[in-house]
């Protein structure tokens, strides 16, 4: 008795491809992996520079800083220097 269309299985929309061999299943997964460990690399190095960038403005920051604080005292110091040499200019 043939199969009729209610007891057919219906035909697949696709056609199945080829399984994978193991070697391919391998190569699959170890350039999965190698793609990973360069992401994360990637990341890595970008935020090692990111926070040496960082770093060094801090570090002009803190410098500017002290030769501001140190020109401003010796300009202090200077006009301290300046009054008590002349007392009439006070």
């Amino acid at each position: 008795m043939a199969p009729t269309a209610a007891t057919q299985p219906p035909l697949p929309l696709t056609t199945p491809k080829d399984p994978l061999t193991a070697q391919q299943n391998l190569q699959l997964i170890g350039v999965t992996l190698l793609s990973v460990l360069v992401l994360v690399g990637l990341l890595f190095a970008l935020r090692m520079a990111h926070s040496a960038r960082a770093r060094s403005r801090l570090l002009r920051r803190a410098a500017a800083a002290r030769r501001k604080t140190a020109n401003k005292s010796a300009w202090v110091e200077s006009g301290r220097r300046a009054r008590l040499a002349d007392p009439a200019s006070s």
